[in-house]
This record gives C-alpha cells, structure tokens and sequence, in this order.
C-alpha cells in the first residue's frame, strides 16, 4: 500500500489556498517584526524623543518648569520627568516659593474613534498627594476626567499664601472640558473626613487649632463662572460648621483675585468665641436661626469679606 493520500481536487485547491495564505502572512508579520528592531536598536528613537519633550518644555515661556530626570518607555509610549520643579508662574503668581513634585507621567494610550482622539493618562505626585487625570486629546478640544486622586493639606497649602493652611486629605473627581487652551466647563467633588486647620496667625487673627473633620464640595465651571452647588464645613463637633451656596467669579492670572458671592449659615463654638473676641463684636444684635447665624461672603480668596445678616 502506497504511503501517499490522494484528496479530492476541491479540497486540494482549499488547502494550497490556506497554506499559502498563511506563509505570506508569516512573512509579512517577520517583515514587520525585523523593521521594527532594527529601527530601534539602529535609530536614536529615544534620544530624538527626549530632544522633542525637552524642547516643547522650554518652548512654554509661561511655565519655565524644570526637572533633574526623564525616563522614556516605548512600550505603550511612557515619558516620566522625575523631581520637576513648578515655578510660581506656572500658578499665575508673581513671586513665591516653587512648587516640588516627586514626578509628572504621562502615557499614551490607544486612539479613539468615536470621538475621534487620543486617550492619555497623567499621573501628578507629590509625597501622599497623587492626581490621576485621564485627558482625550482631540483636533478641536480637550476632555480630562480626574479620578482616584488625594492631596494633603500640606500640598494644598503650596499653593496659598499660607504655608500650614490645611491638614488632613482631600479626595477629589472631576470632568474637565477644555478648548483653544482655556477651560470651558467642568464639574467636580471634593470631600475629606479628617481636614484640620492648624493653630496659626491668618490675616493678622490667632486663630485657634480648627479639627473641622468633614468637608463636602460640589459645583461645575462655565469658562470663569464657578457655581457653588453646595459647600459644607464641619460636624456637630467641630468648633466650626458652615453651609455655603453661590458663585465665584474666577480669575484665572492670579486665583487670590477671584471674586466670591456666596450665601450660607455659620456656627461658633463657645470655645472658638473665646479665642476669639473679635467675633463677639460681629455678632453683637445677630439673631441666629436654628442655632446658626446667616451671613454673606464677599470679596476674594485673598481678602474675603463675610458680612452677618440680621
């Protein structure tokens, strides 16, 4: 008996067909896999990248930001600039101390077609402190959604004019929409459980240490108009509860300026009175409602003026 197998022709043509199909396509993935080797290991491709980021960094005269190291993965394209150093230009401000950051990464991810884009995702960290934004970069916008993000108080407070502000952890989300390089809406939360402001001197006042605990703030931006859904401050505990709703006209230059018109209710404690005197004098003939007093806030981040109603 003969060790060859006769098929039928129909079934010879299929199998010539499949076996040759499936050579070109071993040879065009080897073809593929061989250019990209050596376009790796024969090109630059790194260093040409880091001359590109580098450049584009001193390119942007209005944020001067510095850094000791860039670490560049190709591999679902990595750039990670270690120890970068924000001056306070970056943050609208004409003077003051920079602002330290362990790294700044960012990564490519797949593009999107609908809508057409590129995902991406920044990691920010400082210490504890880490922000995770995830932008969709687009031809005419830019969508970020920031998720899974913390900051200390302490990080916080590097950014205003008071160095011990805050202490404690903020968690943070948001969706962010952004065109020609200008926010133009967004809506965020913002919530903490152990927020504490330090005994210190804030505007000429000794204020006494404030374990305020909770903190619960909501709202959204259209361009530079900031609406205040709701805005929480301390438990039933605390030496200090408030409650605010309002807007608050951003400026974004220089945040200290931005303008605030916000309504709510306030609540002292005997102790915070007492450290306190000035507030006996605001107080004097203010009837309070259902244990809080209701009052106005006016003025700016920098200057706020709050004003008891009757």
């Amino acid at each position: 008996m003969s060790g060859k197998v006769q098929l039928p022709e129909t079934t010879t043509h299929e199998l010539i067909y499949e076996s040759s199909l499936g050579f070109k396509f071993k040879l065009f993935l080897l073809t593929i896999i061989v250019f990209s080797v050596s376009l790796f290991f024969f090109f630059p491709v790194e260093e040409n990248l880091e001359k590109l980021v580098t450049s584009a960094i001193k390119s942007n005269r209005s944020c001067p930001l510095t850094y000791k190291k860039m670490d560049i993965s190709l591999f679902f394209p990595k750039i990670k600039l270690k120890d970068v150093n924000l001056p306070p230009r970056c943050l609208g401000k004409r003077s003051g101390a920079p602002i330290n950051l362990d790294h700044v990464q960012v990564t490519l991810t797949v593009p999107t077609l609908f809508p057409p884009g590129i995902k991406s995702s920044v990691q920010v960290k400082k210490g504890r402190s880490v922000i995770n934004a995830y932008p969709r970069i687009s031809v005419n916008e830019q969508v970020i959604r920031v998720t899974r993000s913390s900051l200390t108080g302490e990080f916080i407070s590097s950014f205003t004019n008071f160095p011990k502000l805050l202490k404690g952890t903020i968690q943070m989300e948001g969706l962010f929409n952004i065109a020609k390089n200008k926010l133009q809406s967004g809506d965020f939360k913002i919530d903490s459980n152990n927020l504490k402001i330090p005994a210190q001197n804030l505007s000429g006042f000794d204020i006494m240490t404030l374990d305020l605990k909770k903190l619960a703030l909501a709202g959204n931006i259209k361009k530079n108009d900031l609406n205040l859904k709701a805005l929480k401050i301390g438990s039933k505990s605390s030496p200090l509860q408030a409650e605010f709703k309002g807007k608050i006209d951003l400026v974004p230059t220089n945040i200290n300026f931005s303008k605030m018109a916000l309504n709510g209710k306030v609540k002292f404690s005997s102790d915070l009175k007492k450290s306190l005197p000035i507030l006996d004098l605001f107080l004097g003939g203010k009837k309070k409602v259902k244990g809080f007093y209701p009052m106005s806030l006016g003025g700016t981040f920098a200057a706020p003026k709050p004003n008891f109603l009757k």
